[in-house]
């Protein structure tokens, strides 16, 4: 950090000594009223209670902080009003909301929490029952953290970079539970669950989407941006896809544990390259035409993964230059793996208990190597010979030029 000069220094003291703490009920019978007569840099601290109203947080009132003292409501429908507004509409920069609960947001912009600037803060904000999205943000920098949307017609939307979303649940919502539409973003911690949408969806570059949890949803994650990181995660019992990533260079999945998905559970776009796809747990694909992972693109590696029990294919290959090492890929209705593309390595890796081919090679120049692959309907079945096959474990079939079984 630069040193302030004597200039800075005096205007910082100076707006420090200025501040003010306005109490609401106390000084103001309402928020909106504190609000009104509230300075920027000012906090507004606000008594337990039930306040119907929709409060409107000028541009001039940068930094200011409302902060509930017990449980406060803000209910956004004043007098039983069948159209109202948001609960808060914020349009100044660095405004902190805290410790509050908001309801009934309804008619234009029915957001709970309705931002248009930067560096927005929300501390333990809960939302239920707002008809748009429980919090929406057109700003950079907004911060989340501990917050709620339950039973709203959208859970968290955030248009700008370096958004961070932290330990906050999204619940019982009829459209996306988390999207940002910007660089450096951040979720962490948070939990998705029964959304009739995205559980969480980002689309920017250098995205982060880390150690959260995304249950009953449509697709769990979609990530479209390069240099992305989907770690840690633990998704289960969706209708779509699990993990989905795009547009992608250099990007991550690794350590996340996806389980009973209706469609693919890793799905690497074929737009994306060098993606490394480690340590995940993948179990239980629903749908015989799709495959529990599916590689498009060029230049991927697969490690050191488990895939079980799809009732289509474990593994399917498309693009080039792919590499799986240390895979296990058991247990499927059709195949361990299927290559489709070329030059792709295979190596030390497991194909077992499957009821199609074990590994089933499709394209030219490909490779398997000191992989075992036994106990499948044909263990090795090639329409194209891999161009490297040595000291693999294998019962039936082999490399010799086969079509595949499949009806």
């Amino acid at each position: 950090m630069k040193p302030l000069n004597a200039c800075s220094l005096a205007l910082l003291l100076t707006s420090a000594a200025s501040a003010a703490v306005i109490k609401v009920p106390q000084d103001h019978a309402t928020i909106s009223l504190a609000v009104a007569a509230a300075s920027a840099g000012d906090t507004i601290l606000v008594k337990s209670g039930v306040y119907e109203e929709n409060v409107t947080i000028g541009a001039a009132l940068t930094g200011l902080k409302i902060q509930g003292l017990g449980q406060v409501i803000v209910d956004a429908r004043p007098n039983g009003a069948t159209g109202s507004g948001p609960g808060f509409d914020v349009q100044a920069d660095n405004v902190t909301l805290q410790n509050l609960m908001i309801r009934h947001a309804k008619g234009v912009n029915p957001n709970g929490v309705r931002s248009s600037s930067d560096g927005t803060v929300l501390n333990g904000v809960r939302v239920q029952h707002a008809d748009g999205a429980g919090i929406a943000v057109v700003g950079n920098d907004a911060f989340i953290h501990k917050c709620e949307v339950v039973d709203s017609g959208g859970g968290i939307v955030v248009m700008g970079g370096g958004a961070e979303i932290v330990k906050t649940l999204v619940h019982r919502d009829s459209a996306q539970g988390i999207k940002i539409t910007g660089s450096d973003a951040i979720v962490t911690k948070c939990a998705i669950r029964a959304v009739e949408g995205t559980g969480i969806d980002v689309f920017g570059p250098n995205a982060t989407i880390q150690s959260n949890e995304v249950r009953r949803v449509v697709d769990a994650i979609v990530l479209d941006g390069s240099h992305g990181l989907i770690a840690k995660n633990i998704v289960d019992a969706c209708s779509g896809t699990g993990i989905s990533i795009s547009n992608a260079g250099a990007g991550s999945i690794t350590k996340n544990s996806v389980t009973d998905v209706r469609q693919t559970c890793i799905l690497v776009d074929g737009t994306t390259a060098l993606i490394t796809i480690d340590k995940n747990d993948v179990r239980r694909t629903g749908s015989s035409y799709a495959a529990a992972v599916r590689i498009e693109g060029d230049g991927h590696t697969l490690s050191n993964t488990l895939v079980r029990q799809s009732a289509g294919d474990g593994i399917l290959v498309f693009g080039k230059f792919n590499t799986l090492f240390k895979v296990t890929s058991s247990e499927h209705g059709e195949d361990g793996l299927h290559i489709v593309g070329s030059d792709n390595t295979v190596e030390k890796c497991v194909f077992r208990k499957n009821q199609g081919e074990g590994a089933q090679c499709d394209g030219a120049n490909n490779s398997l190597t000191k992989s075992i692959v036994t106990l499948n309907r044909i263990d090795v079945a090639a329409s194209v010979p891999f161009a490297t096959f040595t000291a693999n474990v294998f019962t039936t079939g082999g490399n010799a030029t086969a079509p595949e079984i499949d009806d």
